[in-house]
């Protein structure tokens, strides 16, 4: 996430994120080598700076206002393909490959007061957040593990 929130930290409303997998399902059993893996590439890979670029429209309707970014060292698309295939290779299944891979499209979801990254601002991401739905609201999410990359 790019606005710092603490493991455990519950929300309806995404903050300011950039979102490098999508939303994937492990079996309970390998959650926590699947988080061990996920810190081991996170950490390997590093921090990286993205520049903001274009807004645009996503979702399913299009109707959800982001601000598509830039890999300026290609360390994000790194990330991004390694935790694809450690993910799958550790059991999990990713819901939706639509946007993965080749498909990738980096952006940073606007906050939902339609607040975000100004046109060509530079942003160090230093952490990540692994985010999972909470069992009891569909809406409801909690941050699981906040990992380090610096």
């Amino acid at each position: 996430m790019l606005e710092v929130a603490p493991e455990c930290y519950q929300f309806s409303d995404w903050p300011l994120h950039l979102t490098v997998v999508p939303w994937f399902r492990v079996k309970e059993e390998a959650l926590p080598n699947t988080l061990l893996a996920i810190e081991g590439i996170s950490k390997r890979v590093g921090s990286f700076a993205i520049r903001a670029k274009a807004n645009a429209w996503y979702g399913p309707q299009g109707n959800v206002p982001v601000t598509k970014v830039e890999d300026t060292t290609g360390r994000l698309a790194k990330l991004h393909h390694e935790l694809l295939q450690s993910i799958q290779s550790n059991g999990g299944t990713i819901l939706d490959l639509t946007y993965t891979g080749e498909n990738y499209s980096p952006h940073v979801s606007l906050r939902e007061d339609g607040s975000g990254l100004l046109p060509d601002q530079f942003v160090r991401c230093s952490s990540i957040a692994v985010v999972e739905k909470t069992r009891r609201e569909v809406e409801n999410k909690q941050v699981v593990k906040v990992i380090s990359l610096v």
